[in-house]
């Protein structure tokens, strides 16, 4: 009993819990990244055209979907490898200026590392490691953050409904700007929750605002953070050298690449078709790039979070920065994005905080009987829902007969205990909710597994120019001749 009980024991500890976590999380991520998001893929190759080019050139030459003054245009080149699917035609313009340049020099730098020079295109397993590996760090903080704000069970929850849901794994992978700016946000509480100095939340929202001008988000959460702590002079400070510093490098930026065509690209890409239409449509529509994906995790995490919300608004004593954070992204995300803009991505940083308070919102739900049961059996069937996210056009899965059998069965289970429950202890109803989470993350493991093959089994889809397990049976195959 005393070896079952350190064993017990051992992995009820709060550092191990999350390691475990963050484990699974890395392999859902890990496991075939380089198949899904597609290779060569285009609002990622924009950036490490920019980057190859800025640090070979000087100036920022890549593809764009602006309106660009003709005599900025170099016209249309074909790219790619027409063997594997993995072409594109792509229209050049130089410079470059659709984004600040951090991103670009940071991705430019990573694949010159391996030998891709402009304009090639590197293989997206090269090109999307150092953002899958970011990922990581960034749940790793939603933990740190939750917990602090909610408490160990509320963080390990937030982190949970990330690890576990299909298109926040394959949007997380992408080199796009969200998915580096998140980790710097979500670091710039922690030091507003550390009181670390000001210096520190300055430099974070600088180079967020270096890597997208969306970054600028940082600035208000953390102004509002400051300002529920009563900190009303290192609020105004943070802000005014956020922005000042953050307009002074964009400017020189700007300034040495061509000051007149700097200026005239901002406007023109202020005057963009953007929100303020049906902001409905961010909710309602789960997608990690243009493809939508009907991942019913992802309504679980609106759900949780908007609960978590109402209990964090409801809380006494509460700064409450979390919740208007969320608000700050919504807002942010439907003034900035088209109407019925598919890019997955954008909305990471509204989830990403979400989550937070759907960790937040779950565990006030788990202490009790019946909102235990009502979780599990919650969390169960968007286990078995996600499954249909996987359909061959000569065998669909699951078959209809056989889904209502299990959701029947559950659902009979889910009655009589509720009935009964008052006759039960509490720690047999807990098995059902093991169960229902054993459920997603075995059903979140076969999405992971399929999704690419089931997309493409009856269609020509962009193969990776080099896969994971090609390169481990060629270092396996090397070691083994040695």
């Amino acid at each position: 009993m005393s070896r079952i009980y350190r064993f017990t024991r051992f992995f009820s500890t709060e550092h191990v819990q999350i390691i475990l976590l963050l484990i699974l999380a890395a392999v859902f991520r890990f496991w075939q990244y380089e198949y899904i998001p597609f290779q060569s893929d285009g609002d990622e190759l924009a950036y490490v055209f920019a980057g190859q080019s800025l640090l070979e050139t000087g100036i920022p030459t890549s593809w764009t979907s602006f309106e660009y003054p003709a005599e900025l245009s170099l016209g249309k080149v074909t790219l790619g490898d027409k063997n594997y699917f993995a072409d594109g035609e792509f229209a050049f313009v130089s410079p470059w200026l659709d984004h600040p340049p951090l991103l670009a020099i940071i991705s430019g730098f990573w694949v010159r590392l391996f030998g891709y020079a402009f304009p090639s295109i590197p293989p997206s397993m090269i090109l999307r490691f150092p953002t899958v590996l970011l990922s990581i760090a960034t749940l790793y903080l939603t933990y740190k953050v939750a917990s602090k704000e909610f408490g160990h069970s509320a963080g390990i929850l937030s982190v949970g409904l990330l690890a576990t849901s299909p298109s926040i794994i394959f949007a997380q992978r992408m080199l796009v700007g969200e998915n580096w700016i998140i980790p710097l946000l979500l670091l710039a509480i922690v030091c507003v929750q550390q009181k670390k100095n000001i210096i520190f939340p300055i430099v974070l929202a600088v180079l967020a605002a270096l890597i997208k001008v969306t970054g600028l988000l940082v600035i208000p959460i953390v102004f509002i953070a400051l300002l529920q702590e009563k900190k009303y002079r290192r609020a105004m400070l943070f802000s005014l050298a956020s922005i000042f510093i953050f307009v002074l490098l964009y400017a020189l930026y700007g300034y040495l690449i061509d000051w007149s065509q700097f200026t005239e690209l901002l406007a023109i890409q202020s005057h963009r078709l953007i929100g303020w239409g049906n902001f409905t449509f961010l909710l309602s529509h789960p997608g990690f790039h243009t493809i939508s994906i009907l991942d019913a995790s992802y309504y679980l995490i609106i759900i949780l979070g908007l609960f978590g919300m109402t209990l964090d608004a409801a809380r006494v004593k509460s700064n409450r920065f979390i919740t208007i954070s969320a608000v700050f992204a919504l807002f942010l995300i439907w003034t900035t994005s088209a109407e019925q803009d598919m890019l997955g991505w954008y909305k990471l940083p509204l989830f990403i905080l979400l989550a937070i308070l759907g960790g937040r919102g779950l565990g006030e739900l788990l202490k009790k009987k019946s909102t235990l049961l009502l979780s599990s059996l919650m969390i169960f069937m968007i286990a078995i829902s996600n499954l249909a996210l996987i359909k061959y056009p000569e065998h669909p899965l699951p078959e209809a007969i056989q889904l209502r059998m299990v959701l029947g069965i559950v659902s009979c289970i889910f009655t009589i205990f509720y009935l009964f429950q008052e006759q039960i202890h509490k720690k047999y109803m807990s098995y059902f909710f093991i169960i229902s989470i054993t459920a997603l993350i075995i059903s979140t493991g076969y999405v992971v597994e399929n999704y690419y093959s089931s997309l493409c089994k009856d269609r020509h889809c962009p193969v990776p120019t080099k896969t994971t397990r090609g390169w481990v049976k060629s270092v396996t195959s090397k070691m083994y001749d040695k």
